[in-house]
């Protein structure tokens, strides 16, 4: 069962402990891809989001693959998307990534590089598998958040402040607000 919201923080902060054994991890990894198959709109998950304290992650964007004690080992480039999360259902949040990014596994011979593109099912798989691990590391996608506001750095006039028309007048109507 998949750890939700309140329930979830309990424990989503904590970072997870490697996977002494390919056979644990593969178990576990089998929860996973379970857990996800019942998912209508799961796309990943990491073992701390079903209760399990241990550095594997599953993602099903392209074709099912998981993860056992997975690193990334070389990123690039930067995206901004707007990602959501199973443990917080209904929740979105814009985030900036890495635009590729290479993954190497316990469970893989060789490391593996996804890079987003111009097609959305790889855009998303590259931005997937870095969410997962994050949650392995105790990282959010709230702690991700990237902002796109623009912040306005100009000085409001206070209402005993000079105006700066130089009028000299100290109240914030004055000559240039009619």
């Amino acid at each position: 069962m998949i750890l939700l919201n309140d329930e979830f923080e309990k424990t989503g902060k904590d970072i997870s402990v490697p996977v002494t054994n390919l056979e644990e991890g593969e178990q576990i990894a089998a929860k996973l891809l379970k857990e996800l198959a019942k998912s209508e709109t799961g796309v990943g998950l990491s073992a701390p989001q079903i209760g399990i304290n241990k550095r594997v992650v599953a993602i099903n964007v392209n074709y099912p693959l998981y993860f056992i004690n997975p690193k990334i080992t070389h990123s690039e480039g930067s995206i901004v998307y707007n990602e959501g999360c199973l443990s917080y259902p209904g929740k979105v949040v814009m985030t900036k990534r890495f635009s590729k990014v290479t993954i190497q596994s316990d469970n893989l011979p060789e490391p593996v590089t996804f890079e987003a593109g111009d097609d959305e099912h790889t855009t998303l798989e590259c931005v997937c598998v870095q969410h997962e691990i994050d949650h392995l590391d105790g990282i959010l996608m709230f702690d991700r958040r990237h902002s796109t506001t623009v912040v306005n750095q100009t000085k409001k006039i206070g209402r005993n402040e000079s105006c700066p028309c130089g009028s000299g007048h100290k109240y914030k109507k004055c000559c240039i607000n009619g």
